[in-house]
């Protein structure tokens, strides 16, 4: 099928294909103790065991996956990084034969690996917009803002996953994310959390990840850590979000280089 594409997307996927060729398959696959589909874990352990990456078809995908964005989130991280070019396969293919509803959840899926950003008014309004906000929605916005402003174990994951790649690797996730931006599906959003994702993954600092571009967007920074630490102290507990509170100080007063990485 993947010869029916344009160059480009053909490309992207060659790319991640020969990146992540040297991976060896896991023995364990899936990260759940259950699947939404027809068969059990240990059954989709067997359906995956011996099969080519190449020869992954979506069949098999839909086989095992309610939804092929699972493969991103059900998935050991060695499993992950294993089956990343059947991700971004599928991601550039669902671009390429988009029906008219739209591209599934994959590709959307792949960027909040690394990057999720929340969707308020700006940084400097999310106290108060944590403080107003109830039920799940509240828990997803502070979920996405604590990975934005890296705190919590998401955050911590995506460090670990970041850390586990090497560097041809990120550049085929890089390549994927510049395919993205050059189709017509994504939004403003949707583009800060493909620059901030970039940014991780080519090794730029905490300031181009968290976008900011001046003195005092760090001190707002500093601000909302404070006031979340204040209001929030289970969730954004003093002692996790100092390392970024601290590094956005000592910018600010020449200290650090405002190219100081966090732990990538």
């Amino acid at each position: 099928m993947n010869a029916s594409l344009r160059a480009h997307p053909r490309r992207v996927i060659e790319q991640a294909f020969e990146a992540f060729a040297w991976r060896p398959e896991p023995r364990v696959k899936l990260a759940v103790s259950y699947l939404l589909t027809g068969v059990t874990p240990a059954e989709a352990e067997e359906m995956l065991a011996g099969v080519a990456r190449r020869e992954f078809t979506d069949a098999l995908c839909n086989a095992i996956f309610l939804d092929p964005s699972e493969m991103v989130n059900f998935t050991t991280m060695e499993a992950c990084l294993y089956y990343m070019p059947v991700l971004i396969s599928r991601c550039v293919r669902d671009i390429v034969y988009a029906p008219p509803s739209g591209i599934d959840m994959t590709s959307d899926s792949m960027i909040w690996k690394f990057r999720h950003f929340p969707v308020f008014d700006s940084v400097l309004n999310w106290p108060h917009l944590l403080a107003t906000t109830g039920g799940q929605k509240k828990a997803h916005a502070m979920q996405t803002a604590r990975n934005w402003l890296m705190v919590g174990d998401q955050w911590h994951r995506a460090l670990t996953f970041v850390n586990h790649m090497t560097l041809q690797e990120k550049q085929a996730i890089v390549a994927l994310f510049d395919y993205f931006l050059s189709t017509e599906y994504w939004e403003e959003e949707e583009g800060k959390e493909v620059a901030s994702a970039k940014a991780l993954l080519t090794g730029r600092g905490a300031m181009d990840v968290l976008l900011l571009r001046t003195d005092a967007e760090c001190m707002g920074i500093v601000d909302v850590l404070t006031e979340l630490a204040a209001w929030h102290p289970r969730q954004f507990p003093a002692s996790e979000i100092a390392p970024l509170k601290n590094l956005m100080l000592d910018i600010v007063a020449g200290r650090r280089s405002r190219t100081t990485k966090l732990g990538w």
